[in-house]
């Protein structure tokens, strides 16, 4: 049975690389219509992407994470990191990472 924050994930993922894409693409004649699709895809799947937490909204769930699993070193990043997976797709799993570091160092 395959996990329903999977698919999730995968959009998110599918929606970030896209958004990367089209900021990287210049405006040329040559690459317009492969940017206009693009954008298109993106702003139809906007539609349907959840609403990203905040860094405050994150920060907050990091501490409480912290503070569940009872983390004090960087050695207990893997506990704290497994609390949170359940935040991929609603937060950029790398302002976690960030922000776990910084509290556990």
């Amino acid at each position: 049975m395959i996990s329903s924050e999977i698919p999730l994930e995968c959009f998110c993922q599918k929606f970030k690389d896209m958004r990367s894409t089209i900021k990287k693409k210049s405006m040329t004649q040559k690459h317009f219509r492969l940017f206009d699709k693009e954008q298109s895809e993106v702003d139809i799947l906007s539609k349907y992407k959840p609403a990203q937490l905040s860094e405050e909204e994150v920060a907050v769930k990091v501490n409480e994470a912290i503070e569940q699993s009872g983390a004090s070193s960087m050695q207990d990043m893997g506990k704290v990191m497994g609390q949170l997976k359940s935040l991929a797709g609603s937060a950029d799993m790398g302002l976690i990472s960030k922000l776990v570091k910084e509290k556990l160092s």
